[in-house]
């Protein structure tokens, strides 16, 4: 069911593609990430032009599927399909859906398509067993940042995959400047308490943000927020362009609880 190369644990999209028989995915300006269109002759997968090809990938996988899923779970999105057609999609829905153990779990055990079909594109893109391989090393910003790389994924999926295969605290904050001078939280992946999106960095935090280099090595720093100052959190942080990422370590699983060390 999910095809891939052999030098790479990550499914193979072209090749799931065909197996699929998509044979139109157009990319465009658009407005929502992607949607799968079903014409007379079958599916055309509308995706969301952009920069980040990660975020392009997640919804090819996710109209895949869509693609795998609706002849079975949504047959009314198939309604201008014609008759021979619609029949052939749900046959090979079926038989692709029987081959896959982890597949009928997912289906059975979880509600919403959008939902199901976010979950196979996780599958597809960074597998779980391959997640729980790796969770035990992920532990830095650098390590999450090989982890990303090495599956072609963004660093918030690599984030939420890794923190589901063992349970611990893998927090990314994804920092922003606003127009008066401070850095405010755009984003967050299970953050710490006071943490959530939204929350403005303190002055001091902020200029020590806009003063970093635009690297590719993450450094140990200390940052707080305006509404609690005096309450610093030790993150490893990255400079991105017009943006940063903060990441935070806390092992909630067996073991002694531990969190991003302080510098010697």
């Amino acid at each position: 069911m999910l095809p891939r190369r052999y030098d790479n644990p990550r499914c193979d999209l072209s090749e799931l593609r065909q197996r699929l028989g998509v044979r139109y995915v157009v990319y465009e300006r658009r407005p929502i990430h992607g949607e799968t269109v079903w014409g007379q002759r079958g599916p055309v997968v509308q995706v969301r032009d952009g920069r980040h090809h990660q975020r392009r990938n997640m919804t090819l996988a996710h109209e895949f599927a869509h693609v795998l899923f609706d002849p079975v779970f949504n047959p009314a999105a198939l309604h201008s399909t014609i008759r021979d057609t619609f029949d052939e999609r749900v046959a090979l829905s079926q038989g692709i859906i029987a081959e896959d153990a982890s597949v009928l779990d997912a289906v059975i055990n979880r509600i919403g398509l959008e939902k199901l079909c976010d979950e196979l594109a996780f599958e597809l893109l960074f597998p779980a067993k391959w997640a729980l391989k790796l969770a035990s090393s992920a532990t830095d910003l650098t390590s999450v940042v090989s982890v990303a790389h090495r599956f072609d994924v963004s660093l918030t999926l690599a984030t939420i995959r890794l923190n589901e295969a063992t349970g611990d605290r893998r927090s990314l904050l994804q920092l922003r400047p606003t127009c008066v001078g401070d850095w405010v939280v755009a984003e967050t992946v299970r953050p710490p308490r006071g943490w959530s999106e939204g929350v403005r960095l303190s002055m001091e935090s902020s200029r020590m943000i806009g003063s970093l280099a635009w690297t590719g090595h993450p450094l140990w720093r200390e940052i707080s927020t305006q509404k609690r100052p005096e309450r610093l959190l030790g993150v490893d942080l990255l400079r991105r362009q017009e943006m940063a990422v903060g990441f935070y370590f806390e092992q909630l699983g067996p073991g002694p609880r531990s969190a991003t060390p302080t510098p010697s």
